[in-house]
C-alpha cells in the first residue's frame, strides 16, 4: 500500500508538469451548477485545466488504479470516453498528499484551540451550561470530546493537505460554491498563496431587523456567501445588501448575472392561458431545526392548507414541487394528500427550472426558489411555518394590506389565504405585474456582468500578464 501511494504521488507531480501550460483553475466540486460554469469556462479558454478535490478516503491499490487513468487520459485525451463530460478534470485525493507530507504536520496549533475549547467549558463560569434548572454540562462535555473536536483535527488535517496540493499544482484561481469548513480555508490559503479565488453562494440571503432572523441569516451568509475570497460575486441586491453588511475584509464585490440558480427559464413553452399557474417549492431541511425553515409537519400542513384553498378556485392551477427526504417522502405526501382535485398536481420528474417556464407564481416559505423567481419577474407568495417568518421582509397581508399586485406578499393564517386566492381567483390568467415592480429584487442588465465574461477577463489579464 505504501508503494502504491508513492508512485501515485509521483504520477501526481508528473501531472502537475503536465498541466503548467494553460491556466489552471481548482474547484472544490461541480454541483450547483458549477459543471455548466466549468463548460462554459473551457468553451471560451480551451487552454484552461480544471483540477477537483477528492474529499474520499481510498486506498492504495485504488489510487494507483485512478491515478494511472488520469495520466493516460491526460496523455492521450482522444481516448477519453465520449460520454463524459467536456470538463478536462483531474480528481485529487487530500488523503494521499498527507500520507505523503504527514511527517511535517504539526498539530500544535489545533490541539492548543482544542485545549482552550475544553479549559472554558470546564469552568462552568456564571452557570452558563445550566438550563431551566437542568445542568448540560456532561451532555456538551461529551459532544465535544467525541463529535467536535474529531471533527476539527480532521478538518485541520484535510486543510494541511489542501495546501500541499497548492504548492504542488500551483493553480492560478479557485472557484467555489460555499465558504464552510475546507471551502472556507480554500479562500485563505489562496491568499497566502497569491491565488485569486472567487466565492459564488448557491443560497439566498436576506438582511433582516428581527433578532432571530438576522441572526440566522447571517450565520448562513458567513457559510455561503462571505469569507477569505478575493472576490464575492452576488447574484442578487439582496445577497449585496447583505455582502456589504458582512464583508470587514477588503474582499472585492462583484454584481453578476444569475449562473448557480435563477438561470432565466423558455417561458415559450408557457401555453397554459386558460389557468393562473401557482408553483409550491420549498427546499425541506431535514436535518436542520432552524427558525428560518420548515419543520416536516409544518411543510405539510402550509401544503395542505394551499391545496384546500386552490381546489375551490376554477381558474387556479396548482403544482406541488419539493425536495423530498426521509422524513418527508413522496409517499407520504401522497398518504396524506390522497385525494386531490383536478386543478392540482404533484411534479416528479420535471426540473424546477422546466416548471418555472410554466407558472404565474411561486408559493414557498423559505428557499432558494424565492429570488429564482423573483429575478425572473415571478411574483412570489410567502406562507408556511405557522406565520412565523418572512424570507422577504415585507409586512404581512391584512384587510388594511391588500394589494395582491405586489412581487412578495407574506400571508400568515389561513383566513388571509383564502381572501387573497379569492382575489387572484377573480382575476385569473390575466394576472401580471409590471417590470419594474422587481426592480429592487434583481440587477437591471446594466448593473451586472455575466461571469463566465467576466471571469474569463481574469483569465486574460493574468495570461498577459
Amino acid at each position: 500500500d505504501k508503494l502504491c501511494i508513492n508512485i501515485s504521488f509521483n504520477i501526481y507531480k508528473i501531472l502537475a508538469s503536465n498541466y503548467k501550460k494553460g491556466p489552471r483553475l481548482f474547484v472544490l466540486n461541480f454541483a450547483k451548477n458549477f459543471d455548466s460554469i466549468c463548460r462554459d469556462l473551457i468553451n471560451r479558454n480551451s487552454m484552461i485545466q480544471i483540477f477537483l478535490f477528492n474529499k474520499s478516503k481510498i486506498n492504495g491499490t485504488q489510487e494507483l488504479k485512478y491515478i494511472f487513468l488520469q495520466l493516460f487520459k491526460s496523455m492521450f485525451p482522444k481516448f477519453k470516453n465520449s460520454s463524459q463530460s467536456t470538463i478536462t478534470s483531474i480528481k485529487i485525493t487530500l488523503d494521499l498528499f498527507y500520507k505523503i507530507y504527514q511527517k511535517q504536520y504539526d498539530n500544535s496549533k489545533i490541539m492548543k484551540y482544542n485545549s482552550n475549547i475544553l479549559s472554558a467549558i470546564s469552568n462552568k463560569i456564571s452557570n452558563v451550561t445550566i438550563y431551566r434548572s437542568i445542568d448540560i454540562h456532561s451532555l456538551l462535555y461529551n459532544k465535544i470530546i467525541n463529535d467536535i473536536i474529531p471533527y476539527l483535527i480532521g478538518l485541520d488535517i484535510k486543510i494541511f493537505s489542501q495546501k500541499k496540493v497548492l504548492e504542488l499544482f500551483k493553480p492560478e484561481f479557485v472557484l467555489s460554491n460555499s465558504n464552510l469548513g475546507l471551502s472556507s480555508a480554500l479562500g485563505y490559503l489562496s491568499t497566502d498563496l497569491n491565488i485569486k479565488s472567487v466565492l459564488i453562494s448557491h443560497g439566498s440571503h436576506v438582511k433582516h431587523n428581527d433578532v432571530y432572523s438576522s441572526k440566522e441569516n447571517e450565520i448562513l451568509a458567513r457559510n455561503l456567501l462571505v469569507g477569505g475570497y478575493q472576490y464575492l460575486a452576488v447574484q442578487s441586491p439582496l445577497a449585496k445588501e447583505m455582502a456589504e453588511h458582512l464583508n470587514t475584509k477588503s474582499s472585492k464585490i462583484v454584481n453578476i448575472k444569475p449562473i448557480v440558480w435563477g438561470v432565466t427559464p423558455n417561458k415559450s413553452s408557457h401555453n397554459n392561458s386558460d389557468y393562473l399557474t401557482i408553483i409550491h417549492a420549498g427546499s425541506f431541511k431535514g436535518a436542520q431545526r432552524r427558525y428560518m425553515y420548515e419543520t416536516s409537519d409544518e411543510i405539510f400542513k402550509g401544503i395542505k392548507d394551499l391545496c384546500d384553498v386552490v381546489s375551490t378556485k376554477n381558474n387556479i392551477k396548482l403544482i406541488i414541487k419539493f425536495r423530498f427526504g426521509p422524513e418527508f417522502s413522496q409517499k407520504s405526501l401522497n398518504v396524506l394528500l390522497p385525494h386531490l382535485s383536478e386543478n392540482i398536481s404533484i411534479e416528479t420528474e420535471k426540473s424546477f427550472l422546466n416548471i418555472l417556464s410554466e407558472v404565474d407564481m411561486l408559493v414557498s416559505f423559505s428557499s432558494t426558489t424565492i429570488e429564482e423567481a423573483l429575478v425572473n419577474n415571478i411574483p412570489v407568495l410567502l406562507y408556511g411555518g405557522n406565520g412565523r417568518y418572512a424570507h422577504i421582509p415585507v409586512k404581512p397581508y391584512s384587510d388594511e394590506n391588500c394589494d395582491i399586485y405586489k412581487p412578495v406578499t407574506f400571508i400568515k393564517r389561513k383566513q388571509d389565504l383564502e381572501d387573497y386566492f379569492t382575489k387572484l381567483n377573480e382575476v385569473g390568467p390575466s394576472f401580471n405585474l409590471p417590470e419594474e415592480k422587481f426592480h429592487k429584487y434583481r440587477f437591471r442588465n446594466n448593473e451586472a456582468v455575466d461571469f463566465v465574461d467576466w471571469f474569463s477577463g481574469l483569465i486574460n489579464k493574468n495570461t498577459e500578464n
